[in-house]
């Protein structure tokens, strides 16, 4: 199933696009959309966030947590927002809410905005002419 600009992926599917698990096809098309879709990204970001979170307070078990562990954590930065978090968590921070929690780990959310901004100015240039 591929997904329109318009489609509203749910969380389940956002988890397996971060566990690895989708087909490839369905992954590219939600690539695309972390990069051109403002909201989708940040959907994104959010789900990714709650994951953490969750992790960090224990709260994964079964596959969940297996596939936290094996797929999620072989990536160094994504190590890097978990650690991050584990310090939140342990200066103070057992209620992590998602918002905050997605504030402070997504802190490449600077270059992802600028990248999405130079994307979209190209377009509209190559539109223009």
């Amino acid at each position: 199933m591929l997904f329109s600009h318009q489609q509203r992926v749910d969380d389940q599917t956002l988890r397996g696009y971060l566990f690895g698990l989708l087909p490839r096809d369905q992954t590219e098309r939600l690539d695309e959309l972390s990069v051109a879709d403002d909201e989708f990204a940040a959907r994104l970001d959010t789900v990714e966030s709650d994951l953490v979170d969750a992790y960090v307070r224990g709260e994964l078990s079964g596959d969940t947590l297996a596939k936290f562990q094996s797929v999620y954590l072989s990536s160094p930065r994504r190590r890097q927002k978990v650690a991050f978090a584990e310090s939140l968590y342990s200066l103070g921070g057992k209620h992590l809410s998602p918002a905050a929690t997605n504030r402070s780990l997504n802190r490449e959310g600077h270059w992802r905005n600028k990248r999405v901004r130079n994307y979209r100015s190209t377009e509209s240039r190559q539109n223009v002419r």
